[in-house]
């Protein structure tokens, strides 16, 4: 059998490269958790949250126009106008956007031609809105089609 023999610069290397390591695994597990961080802060383009609104709201066949968009923290204050079949004119109304979790903000229209008349798991009888963050978008699909697996 042969001994296994370091050196003192042999120990010395070996320490710095495995500090350096943790010290790089530590720096990237940061960056990318400010990342994360402002891509919270940076409010959405208003294109991009009325386009997303209008799609969802459209497949129900109750098409919206956004009119306003108001950020805060958060939250968006979403005003859009909708053509109430009932009445047959143009009806303004607004509701709020809050964050949830990687990039999702999600809110309700609770006017009365988008209430169901079940509400859904959550306790809402609204129309369920969520926007997504189109730095998340990807992460997100992946993310429900996991859950949608572990449901089946």
């Amino acid at each position: 059998m042969t001994r296994i023999r370091l050196s003192l610069a042999s120990i010395f290397w070996l320490t710095a490269t495995v500090a350096l390591a943790i010290a790089l695994i530590y720096s990237r597990v940061e960056i990318s958790q400010l990342t994360r961080e402002l891509r919270n802060v940076v409010p959405l383009r208003e294109m991009e949250i009325a386009a997303q609104i209008e799609r969802q709201t459209s497949a129900v066949k109750l098409p919206v126009s956004i009119t306003s968009t108001m950020y805060s923290g958060n939250t968006y204050l979403i005003e859009f106008e909708y053509f109430d079949p009932l009445t047959g004119t143009r009806t303004p109304s607004s509701f709020k956007l809050r964050y949830e979790q990687n990039g999702r903000h999600v809110g309700a229209i609770r006017d009365d031609p988008f209430l169901s008349p079940q509400p859904d798991e959550g306790g809402e009888r609204g129309l369920r809105i969520t926007v997504i963050d189109p730095l998340f978008a990807e992460l997100a699909n992946e993310y429900d089609a996991k859950t949608q697996a572990l449901t089946k």
